[in-house]
Order: structure tokens, then sequence, then C-alpha cells
């Protein structure tokens, strides 16, 4: 018996220059270099009143074939292995056991191209008993292995460390607590499936889920064994054909215990990308064990600088890139990480045009947690984004963002959104923004489609305060459905310039502005809200040229508008009214007509905007809680009391049309006007003459 061996003073030792092993019959062929084995019976590692059988082996190299599928090269073995025959009670069937190895280099290669090295490498194994629940001993598997290089590559990629050192370690369940823990993981799924059923049903959105498996025997060995990892890494470096940005980390530690897997600290760099970042995984065990799992994810990202536009175009060149010539070839003593990573990486991708716009983003059912984000330069598309930051969370097929800021070059924002994808049918999106000191034309760059809606906006020239807050549910190219928009917004601006004003100049002339060609605006201050298709302004004071006016009117979605101008304070001593209207800016008509506001004091509706904004953005903030259909419910309920305010003030659109009289009374009244500048213009003009000529 193996285990009454330790019973017999047993020695032994071979020494040999070369040993050749070879068997035809599994093509194993075996090459040791001056090999040094030593056999004997000593005091256990373990145990010192204990016996065990030990082996010690050393081989200045060595050379491994397994036919085609397994070969090995090392240089400088020793191996140590000591089986103790002390057992942990008369029950068990097996013993404490205790591995060592060292190399100066090591290399194995398998037949599916992966190729694993190691250099000055030093490892300890041991198997030991270890207590659980009721006093019963079980198996507990512990290895720790220090490396000072370390390579993993298969025909894809490759990922080399340095200064490597991990310790694994796996304990044996009781049969006992491992069937709770399948009872506890089964349970635990069902309990978070069942109170999102709708996103669940949605089978063409289930394949965005995560999910992965293992074989039936790996299972076996995971429902057995509750394994820990710990690991640690100076530097290293990861290289893809796929992914062909020059990619390097430092400052590995991580862990993995239970079903939790934590990083302490890593710093990723990736062409002109940079990040670090710490957190937590937890679901995966359960996950292979039986395909289908929650996750949990806990993360906190920092970067200097990430080129958003760079890693696109690096995965989309890498689609089309082909794997190194002769890299799966070459053999495994002869693989070189730094070679590697020249052939297929490079340092910086230029992005000559801006990446195309995608469809939805499915977010996965079974993955919730937090993120937050802190990068100090962002390049997206044709926006920057300097000191970026947000706190993100997702769950539900939902994601939620909490205080998103950036200073860009357009101006600062602030953000609050969510965006939910539970079914095809049911896309929704949410947000409330605030942008500062943007100019005019950004924010058409920022909201491509809001030019549509407010064609004027390209004609302002100067710096805007702009908030909007509305949800609206999308489509599957993340186009907004307008008709279920719902929101509000506000744009406040000083020392504006309409400038280029095309076919309003046709008004311009009518009211005899001074500069005919541009508008100057000192403040301007307006709210609204969006429902219906339809964007309403509600009064607003505004100065230009030489007027003080009120404006009011609605903007239909369809590009069709009515707008109402009341002339407040103006050169004219009739009071006017402008009826603007039109199916869109490019063919529209004006109407002059009585104002509807006679002075200032015109109806506002800045609280019950503020209240709506308030609301909205406490909705968003609490989507988890209240769920995405009760927060557009509640966006249509603030609409509701808007028009509920609207009557309480007999606040209407409706406007007056001049009669035939007060039309020919204004048109007196201006020739007169505009002959009275004119001859004032043309008696300045002369004096300057004669002054001249004196």
């Amino acid at each position: 018996s193996l285990y009454k061996c330790s019973g017999a003073d047993l020695k032994g030792r071979l020494v040999g220059d070369v040993i050749r092993i070879e068997d035809k019959r599994d093509t194993i062929e075996c090459y040791l270099l001056r090999p040094v084995v030593n056999l004997g019976t000593m005091a256990s590692a373990v145990d010192a009143k204990d016996r065990a059988i030990a082996a010690t082996a050393t081989a200045d190299s060595i050379d491994f074939d397994l036919g085609s599928s397994l070969c090995a090269r090392g240089r400088n073995i020793l191996v140590f292995a000591q089986n103790s025959t002390k057992a942990i009670n008369d029950s068990s069937n097996w013993h404490p056991l205790i591995g060592k190895a060292t190399a100066d280099r090591l290399v194995v290669r398998a037949a599916d191209s992966l190729v694993v090295g190691t250099w000055t490498t030093a490892n300890k194994f041991t198997v030991t008993p270890q207590v659980q629940e009721g006093g019963r001993a079980a198996p507990y598997l512990r290895l720790e292995s220090d490396n000072s290089r370390m390579f993993f590559k298969n025909a894809a990629a490759l990922l080399a460390a340095k200064d490597a050192s991990f310790t694994a370690s796996a304990q044996m369940h009781s049969s006992s607590k491992a069937a709770r823990d399948t009872t506890r993981r089964h349970r635990r799924f069902q309990t978070d499936s069942t109170g999102v059923p709708d996103f669940l049903k949605e089978k063409d959105f289930r394949a965005s889920d995560i999910r992965f498996s293992v074989n039936q025997s790996m299972q076996r060995l995971l429902n057995t064994w509750n394994p820990a990892l710990q690991l640690r890494s100076s530097e290293g470096l990861f290289a893809t054909p796929a992914f062909p940005l020059r990619s390097r980390f430092n400052g590995l530690s991580a862990s993995l215990k239970e079903d939790k897997v934590t990083v302490d600290s890593v710093r990723i760099t990736s062409g002109t990308s940079d990040l670090a970042l710490h957190g937590t995984v937890e679901g995966l065990k359960r996950g292979f064990t039986n395909g289908r799992t929650l996750i949990r994810v806990n993360a906190d990202v920092r970067s200097d600088r990430l080129n958003i536009n760079e890693i696109i175009a690096a995965f989309d060149q890498g689609k089309s890139e082909e794997r190194p010539s002769g890299s799966q070839d070459a053999e495994p003593v002869q693989i070189d990480a730094l070679a590697y990573d020249r052939q297929v990486a490079v340092d910086s991708i230029v992005v000559e045009e801006v990446p195309e716009k995608h469809g939805i983003f499915v977010v996965p059912a079974n993955v919730m947690g937090t993120l937050h984000l802190n990068v100090g330069h962002l390049d997206y598309s044709t926006t920057v984004l300097e000191d970026f930051q947000v706190d993100a969370s997702m769950q539900q097929r939902c994601i939620r963002l909490d205080g998103a800021r950036a200073r860009t070059d357009m101006g600062s924002f602030d953000l609050d959104a969510f965006y939910s994808t539970k079914t095809k049918q049911d896309l929704a999106v949410g947000f409330g923004l605030k942008l500062s000191d943007v100019t005019a034309e950004r924010v058409i760059d920022f909201f491509p489609k809001i030019d549509e809606v407010v064609p004027m906006l390209k004609s302002f020239k100067g710096k805007l305060d702009c908030e909007m807050a509305a949800t609206t549910q999308i489509d599957t190219n993340m186009n907004f459905l307008l008709p279920t928009l719902d929101g509000m917004f506000k744009i406040h601006g000083q020392q504006l310039v309409l400038e280029d004003l095309g076919s309003l100049k046709k008004i311009a002339k009518t009211l005899m502005f001074k500069d005919q060609m541009t508008g100057r605006i000192d403040e301007m201050t307006v709210n609204g809200v969006i429902s219906d298709n339809t964007l309403e302004v509600f009064p607003f004071i505004l100065a230009i040229d030489r007027y003080t006016v009120a404006l009011q009117g609605v903007q239909r979605l369809n590009k069709s508008f009515d707008y109402h101008v009341s002339l407040i304070k103006s050169p004219l001593l009739l009071k006017l009214g402008i009826n603007i209207f039109g199916p869109s800016f490019d063919a529209w008509k004006f109407r002059l007509g009585k104002p509807k506001y006679r002075s200032t004091k015109v109806p506002l509706f800045n609280e019950e905007v503020d209240n709506m904004q308030l609301n909205l953005v406490s909705s968003i903030k609490n989507v988890f809680t209240k769920g995405v259909d009760r927060v557009l419910q509640e966006s249509r309920e603030a609409q509701a009391a808007i028009a509920e305010h609207k009557k309480e003030v007999a606040y209407s659109t409706e406007t007056e049309i001049m009669t035939a009289e007060e039309q020919n009374e204004l048109e007196r009244l201006m020739i007169e006007q505009e002959l009275e500048e004119e001859t004032t213009a043309l008696n300045e003009e002369i004096d300057k003459i004669i002054e001249g000529m004196l």
C-alpha cells in the first residue's frame, strides 16, 4: 500500500547525463538533460511527528511532447513532492500533500494554439485539512506562484505580465452546503426575475443578456469546490489584431473569493486613452454552473483622457485585421511578447471620420450595478468634454445617469437621464439638461434635430443658458418618437445678435429697423413646454432695435407655426400686433393685427414650468423605484397641470386682425415717420458738408 511505504526506510537515487523516455503507443517523447531524482521517507513537513514519502527531482532542461496535443520546454527545473500517511479522520481517503516547483523557464503549448510561458518561477502546492460545519474536515488546496514574467497566448491574442504572482485555493464543500448553495442560487435568480417579467419575455432582446457556461464536468468541480484567487502584477501588456491599439496595464491587484471578483487597482493605457479602475463583480460562478445568473457590478473609473472615437475605430479596424503570419507556428520558446505587440499594435489611430450613429444598445436584463466615471478629457463624435463625471446605475434593462456634468468647447452642461429598453415596443428616454454659456450654433450640434423645431436658432449669435427636461419613447434607430415627447424648456441669453435675418427682413423693413441686416437683443428669457407634437412658447418680453415687444406662439413639430408679437414700446404712435405663421420657416407670411399685450405685464408661467422641471428631474432620479411607465405618466400629468393654470388665467393664443381703417391709419403714420427720418438724415448730411467747407 502506498500509504504504508513510509513505514520502511525507503531510499532511492537516480542520476543521469541524458534520459530519453519514449512510448510510440501514446506518442510520448521526453528528453531530460542531467536529471537527478531522490526518493525516500522522512519527517513530514506538515507534522514532524509523522513520516512522509518525499521525492525531489532536478534537471538542467526538459523537452516533452505528447504527439501534437501538448508540448513543454523547460530549463533548470526543480520539483519537490511529499505525501503524508496521516489521514484526517478514519472516513477520509485522502492525505496531506506538499509540492514545490521552480524553473528558470517553462513554456507549454496545447493543441488549441494556447501557449503558456513563465520565467524565474517559484511555486508551492499544498493539500491540507480544514474543518467545516459540524466538525467534518475537508480538503483545502492551495497554490502559490511567483514569476518574473508570464504570458498567455492563443491564435487571437496575447497577454503578458511582469512580476506576476498569484495565490489560488479551493475548499471542498460538504454535500449539505453544496445543496444549500444550489437552492440559494435558484431562489435568488427567481426573486430577481419575477419583478421584471416584461423584459424577460422579449425574445429578441435575450441575446443581449450575459450568458456563459462550462461543460458538465467543470460544473461538478465548481459545485464541489469553492475556488479563490489573488493576483498581482507590476505591469503587462495585451495585444490582439482584433483591437490594434497598443494596450498596457500596471499596478494590477485583483482577487476572487466566494462568488465575488474584486479589482483593488489597475491602470490601463490603450492608444491615447487611459483609465484607472477598482470595483467588484458578483454572480459569475452561478453563471458558470447554471448558465443564468444576476451579475452585480460596482466600479469606479478615473481617466485623464478617454478617446471614444479612437476606441470605436480600433474595433472597426480590428474586424478586418488578419492574424500575424507565422505567429501560431512559432516554437513556444521563441515567443516574444514585445515583438508580437509591435507586429499587431499601434500607438494611436487617426480618426478621419466621425463614428456613424448606431442603433439602440439593449441593456442586459441580468446585469445591475453602479459606475462612477471621472474623465479629464473625453472625445466622442465632434464633442470634446472636459472634467466629465457621472454616476451611472443599471438594472431592469434601464440605465440611469445621475449628476453628469462637464465643460465643453460650447459651454458646460449638467445632465440627469435614464435610458430604458424593456421591449421593442417600450423603448424610452428621459433627461433633465442644463447648458450654460453655450452658443446657439453649438446647441444645434448637441441636438441635431433642434433646428427643425426652432429654425431661428441658426441665426442667433451669442451665449445662451438652456434648460430642458423631457421624456419620450424612441425607435430602434434611437430617434425620438415626437408624438410621445413631453417636456419643458427655458432659454436665457444676453447680448445676442440675430444675424442673417433672411426673409425676416420683410418685417424689419416694415417696422423700419435702424439695422435691417441684424437684430441686437440685450436680454432674452423664454419658457415653454412640449406636448402633443407642439412646442408652446409662453409670453416673454424682448427688446430689439427700437422696440420692446411681447412674444408668444406655438411651433408644431411638423414645422408649421403661429407666433404673435405685440409692440409694447415703439416709435409708432399706433399700438400694433404682428401675427407670423406658415407651414415652415422657408414659406411663411405675416399679418398686422391688434396687440394682445399693451404693457410688460404679461401672463407668466415661470412657476408652473419650474415645478414641471423639478418633478421631471425627480422622477428621472427615482426611475428604478417608480418604474419607467410611471415616470412617463407623471410627465403627461405635469402637462395637464399647466393646462389647468391656463384656464385659471384665461390664457389664449387667439389674435385679432386689424380693420381696414386701422391698416390705412398705420400705413399713413409709417409713411410720415419714414419721411421725417429721411428729412432728418438729409439735414444732418447737409450740415456735415457745410461744416467741412467752413
